[in-house]
This record gives structure tokens, C-alpha cells and sequence, in this order.
């Protein structure tokens, strides 16, 4: 009976700090800019967010893959929409870079941060993408941000 406890207690704990963004970037992100686990998951989701909106689906793909937990970031992102919208796409590059900035901006206010906390956010993103999937991959920031 102890046994199973334990075991349920154990499997508790994991789903606890998994459905909170427990991961290595979220922690990180929580003691080096002292925010909460909410917008340390959501300005991750909003920053991966910006990148999926503004890389190509395949660099995208390289980032994703590479780098554990994009797909539960990406989840706890706030929604906004985005002032340009689809439109983005069809005026080019430039555009759809500015527009993916723009909504990351927003999902930054929308978690209560400002603007400047995204500048504090990236170097601890690029960080744990570096260790993940190396520089080429960390580099792929760099083409939105």
C-alpha cells in the first residue's frame, strides 16, 4: 500500500510541475528575472510564438525539434491577434517579421510585462536554445528577433 502511494504521490508531483511549465526554461527564466511561472511559460510560448509566426516552417521545424518543450510553451502563450494579420504573409518578408514582433509585444502586455522584459527574456532564450540545439539553431532567433 506504501508502494502505491508513493508512486501516485511521485506521478502527481511530475503532472503538477509539467502542466505548470515545469521545464529547464521556464525555471530559468523564473530565478533569473524573478517573474512567475505563468509569465515566464507565456512570454516563452509568446517569444517561440513570434519565431513560428515569422521563420520559415522549416526553420521553424529545426527549432522545434531541437529544443524540448516548444510545443507546451507555444500552448501557454496568451492569445492576441495580430494587427496585420494574414496579410503579413503576402507583403513580404519584412512585414511578417515586423508582425510577428508586434504580436509577441502583445502577448507580453497581455501576461503584465512590458515591453523591456522582452529584451531581458531573449538572452535567456537564445541561452537555453544554444545548450539544446546548438548555435545553428540559436541563430535562427536572430532572423526575428
Amino acid at each position: 500500500m506504501k508502494k502505491k502511494i508513493m508512486v501516485l504521490s511521485i506521478l502527481a508531483l511530475s503532472f503538477s510541475a509539467f502542466s505548470f511549465g515545469g521545464n529547464d526554461l521556464v525555471e530559468k527564466l523564473v530565478s533569473q528575472l524573478g517573474v512567475s511561472q505563468e509569465q515566464a511559460s507565456g512570454g516563452a510560448g509568446a517569444i517561440f510564438s513570434g519565431l513560428k509566426d515569422g521563420l520559415s516552417k522549416d526553420d521553424f521545424s529545426k527549432l522545434s525539434t531541437s529544443v524540448p518543450g516548444v510545443t507546451d510553451l507555444l500552448d501557454k502563450a496568451p492569445e492576441v491577434q495580430s494587427d496585420l494579420g494574414g496579410m503579413a504573409s503576402m507583403l513580404g518578408k519584412d512585414a511578417k517579421k515586423l508582425a510577428a514582433i508586434e504580436k509577441t509585444k502583445k502577448m507580453f502586455k497581455k501576461l503584465g510585462l512590458d515591453e523591456e522584459k522582452l529584451s531581458l527574456y531573449l538572452p535567456v532564450v537564445i541561452d537555453y536554445v544554444k545548450e539544446k540545439g546548438g548555435d545553428k539553431v540559436a541563430g535562427l532567433i536572430g532572423k526575428i528577433f
